[in-house]
């Protein structure tokens, strides 16, 4: 899977998102003549279309004409909320309802920006099942995506709200970025359940530095261009039994500067190669 900013050509992080500068059919087809089999959709994007004209009906045309499918939807954040500050997200998660509808991805990504204090674990589980019961109907899962700097910051917090909710379409979406830069460790992955990694996302980064939301969104680089031991957590991965979809999600100045054709390029290109090499199966990357 083309992770969306890998092929949008726009930053992340710029309030609720932004739409790509990139026609939807450039994308998908740049996309496809790459070698991935399915891309990613953000919201933001996806009201912009609907907000120039564009139709679900000729969304899902490109798609068929393109022979490639949406197998992930984003990002659904603030659902813990049941206050003013809900009013927006609630708005994006009618939106990524919608869509879900609409396209039947595999996953929707959920994850914290905003965590309420003081709200008790259970709360927090009921929460998240209650967004787990609104995908259910349309055969889609949802999908954490926990980050260091949140209060979902590592697998295990995900796991724990997981089991909590106890819903069958419930799993994580594994982004490398926030494995390595958080508490996680290899080994890890030993421990938990290898069918609730629905999806990784594949990416690498140099050496940190002090803003972590920085380093994340415009500093990324190509698997296998960085400093992560991607070989050894996709040994665990396999060790663990999972078999996820494997996606690519670069974050970075200087990706976003391609033309979607290069992005969707060198970005599978990229990922091919450390799968390859870590003896991952192939026709997963």
């Amino acid at each position: 899977m083309a992770g969306h900013f890998t092929i949008a050509g726009s930053p992340v992080g710029a309030g609720y998102g932004t739409a790509s500068p990139w026609p939807f059919e450039v994308r998908a087809a740049a996309a496809a003549a790459a070698g991935y089999t399915s891309i990613g959709l953000g919201e933001a994007d996806y009201a912009a279309m609907l907000g120039s004209g564009v139709t679900d009906d000729e969304l899902l045309d490109i798609l068929d004409r393109c022979g490639i499918w949406i197998s992930e939807i984003e990002f659904m954040f603030d659902w813990m909320h049941d206050d003013e500050r809900a009013e927006v997200p609630v708005l994006i998660a009618e939106n990524l309802f919608h869509m879900a509808e609409v396209f039947r991805p595999d996953h929707v990504n959920v994850g914290d920006v905003r965590y309420p204090p003081g709200l008790p674990p259970a709360r927090v589980a009921d929460r998240f099942g209650a967004v787990c019961d609104r995908l259910a109907p349309f055969g889609v899962k949802a999908a954490i995506e926990f980050m260091p700097w949140t209060s979902i910051p590592d697998l295990d917090t995900a796991c724990e709200i997981i089991e909590r909710a106890g819903r069958e379409n419930a799993g994580i979406d594994l982004d490398v970025w926030h494995y390595f830069r958080g508490p996680s460790h290899l080994g890890r992955l030993a421990g938990v359940d290898p069918a609730l990694i629905l999806a990784v996302a594949l990416n690498d980064a140099g050496p940190p530095i002090e803003d972590m939301v920085l380093d994340t969104t415009r500093r990324r680089l190509l698997p296998g261009e960085g400093t992560f031991d991607l070989e050894g957590f996709l040994a665990d991965l396999a060790a663990a039994g999972a078999r996820p979809m494997m996606g690519v999600e670069v974050l970075s100045d200087r990706h976003t500067s391609l033309h979607p054709d290069e992005a969707a390029r060198v970005s599978y290109e990229a990922a091919a190669r450390v799968l390859t090499k870590a003896g991952w199966p192939q026709g997963t990357a």
